[in-house]
């Protein structure tokens, strides 16, 4: 599947661009495409140690 990540304020700034296109496997879900590399990760909590 193909989908368009449209960037909005900061974000928009940050990235440089206000979208970007990308394809993923039928059926993906937004953890997916968080975790494919593409920068944007989601966020590990911090270690509270």
């Amino acid at each position: 599947m193909r989908v368009r990540v449209l960037f909005f304020g900061v974000l928009k700034d940050l990235a440089g661009r206000s979208s970007e296109d990308a394809e993923f496997a039928d059926g993906a879900d937004l953890r997916a495409v968080l975790n494919t590399g593409t920068g944007y990760e989601t966020p590990k909590p911090e270690d509270g140690t």
